[in-house]
């Protein structure tokens, strides 16, 4: 991370790709949650997303996951249609690594922009597997909370 931060343009180039060839050993939650952002999320926001969503559909957990919290970088930067489009597509996912990932983002989009949040939670929260969803309102009130848990 810090030679990426610290590396010219050419050396984000070789770190992201020695990254993307090199998922098979970013294989826990932690390498994906502290890496995914600071690596692939700032490359992928500068230098387009197709790589981020080859890996949504790769069928690979951590592949999957780190196209999830990759996001962190552009939530943060009040980008929130990437996220947006990868919850919706995460919907019926089995692992419950993906729900916690994608319902944390969730949560992260509402911090900058609550009205995003709640958009997206008024559409699919019915369809929302509970962990995701559990996730992604931990910072609403007690009221809306048991608003969506009981939609």
């Amino acid at each position: 991370i810090d030679k990426y931060r610290e590396g010219g343009e050419n050396q984000k180039k070789e770190i992201v790709s020695l990254y993307c060839r090199n998922t098979a050993f970013i294989n826990n939650w932690y390498l994906v949650d502290l890496s995914a952002p600071n690596i692939a999320g700032d490359f992928w926001f500068k230098n387009g997303t197709k790589t981020m969503f080859e890996f949504s559909k790769s069928g690979q957990l951590w592949k999957e996951r780190i196209s999830i919290v990759s996001n962190l970088y552009f939530i943060r930067r009040g980008h929130f249609q990437e996220i947006l489009k990868l919850c919706s597509y995460f919907l019926g996912h089995k692992h419950d690594l993906i729900h916690k990932a994608s319902g944390w983002m969730l949560r992260e989009t509402g911090k900058k922009d609550i009205a995003v949040l709640r958009g997206f939670l008024d559409k699919y929260c019915k369809e929302m597997p509970r962990t995701m969803l559990r996730y992604s309102i931990e910072k609403l009130s007690e009221k809306e909370r048991r608003k969506y848990m009981n939609s």
